[in-house]
């Protein structure tokens, strides 16, 4: 069987006053290298184009946030240092737009500044602006984001890539006050 794209692609009409569209952008594993920035900042110009553009944006970096090596000759990690965050916060603000980050084991590997994975949490946290390694938002009407960051690194018993995002449409339906959940997405 040949299957062919048509010539045209298929356009999607946007109403942008309607509350139910939104624009959900997904940045994969940042791995930020403050030796090579230009690519990143040339990539954030054009999703932010897109953006500002569109209805109800939303940003979702999935973690990962530094590069995972020595990037300024200090024989250290670089990923999952106050340095790292504080630079990803930076580029993440520039934006503009409301965000939120899906912590990866990346995150959490800040093994020669921090003792721990708790000192480390919670220097990401601090860092990056957060109350908790998880999220949810209502980004239109009966639709969340939602978001489990690792919370751990050097303590996982088994593995320390534990990171989902969901995507929730939510139809509340009155049949004794049940709600029903449909899973969309997940990356994990």
């Amino acid at each position: 069987m040949k299957v062919q794209a048509s010539a045209t692609p298929t356009s999607l009409t946007i109403d942008p006053n309607d509350p139910t569209n939104y624009t959900l952008a997904i940045l994969g594993d940042l791995h930020m290298d403050p030796r090579d920035t230009d690519h990143s900042y040339e990539g954030r110009g054009h999703i932010k184009k897109i953006l500002d553009e569109s209805p109800n944006p939303f940003l979702v970096s999935l973690g990962d946030l530094g590069e995972s090596k020595d990037v300024n000759e200090s024989k250290q990690l670089f990923a999952g240092t106050t340095d790292c965050f504080k630079m990803v916060r930076g580029f993440l603000d520039g934006f503009e737009h409301k965000y939120d980050i899906v912590g990866g084991n990346h995150d959490l590997e800040g093994i020669d500044e921090f003792a721990t994975d708790a000192e480390n949490l919670e220097a990401y946290l601090r860092e990056m602006g957060k109350d908790t390694p998880q999220f949810c938002y209502e980004i239109a009407p009966k639709t969340l984001i939602v978001g489990l960051g690792s919370t751990q690194f050097r303590d996982a018993q088994y593995t320390s890539h534990e990171v989902s995002l969901f995507l929730i449409l939510v139809w509340a339906i009155r049949l004794t006050d049940v709600v029903f959940f449909f899973l969309i997405g997940r990356r994990g």
